[in-house]
């Protein structure tokens, strides 16, 4: 038997043999029912649909002012670079490289990497070391926190709110749609799937 084409469920470890399906349906655990792959429609196309969108939103968000915050009819204004910079001359060095890691090299490198992919799929093209590439780009998810950050700069404004007016820019309106971008593109992607779309066409 190959076992390539064998499947383990990720709720009970029961092995399965992988057989083709079509697209918009699931394959099911027959112990406990859980899913095990699913044929997505256009699967493809909609990823790279998404992550295009989040290259062009990742690139507002980080070049034009993020919020402002106004008192005394005074207003200062800061965009997501600057919040790295700022840290830093606070004397808070590891701080400014976590966060410069996990809210700009690696949704960055996310977004390019699943591109660098999915381009040449869409032309019916396996680019070389693809492999490589979308297991770099699995491995650095968990450092992907971008929705952590949003959850703390709505908390900063609640906290806020009663000393200063704080005027949300551009930017912050299209990191929180990165965000929620970058959420549909994970959830678009049945991985399984991918890897076969990964193999070598012959």
């Amino acid at each position: 038997m190959d076992l390539e084409k064998l499947i383990a469920c990720h709720e009970c470890d029961l092995i399965h043999e992988r057989k083709p399906i079509c697209e918009g349906q699931a394959a099911l655990c027959q112990r406990c029912g859980a899913s095990l792959y699913a044929e997505k429609v256009d699967m493809i196309t909609r990823t790279l649909a998404l992550n295009l969108t989040a290259l062009i939103l990742y690139m507002i968000s980080v070049s034009l002012p993020f919020l402002g915050i106004e008192a005394r009819g005074i207003v200062v204004e800061i965009n997501l670079f600057q919040s790295v910079t700022a840290l830093y001359k606070l004397d808070m060095k590891m701080m400014s490289i976590v966060v410069c890691i996990v809210l700009l090299i690696v949704p960055a490198l996310r977004i390019l990497g699943m591109l660098s992919i999915l381009i040449p799929l869409k032309i019916n093209k396996v680019p070389p070391h693809s492999k490589w590439t979308y297991y770099i780009v699995e491995w650095i998810a968990p450092w992907n926190m971008i929705e952590v950050f949003l959850i703390g700069i709505l908390v900063t404004f609640v906290k806020l709110g009663s000393l200063a007016n704080i005027l949300p820019g551009v930017s912050f309106w299209a990191f929180a749609a990165l965000v929620v971008v970058i959420i549909a593109s994970n959830i678009s992607v049945e991985r399984h799937r991918f890897w076969d779309q990964l193999e070598p066409i012959r």
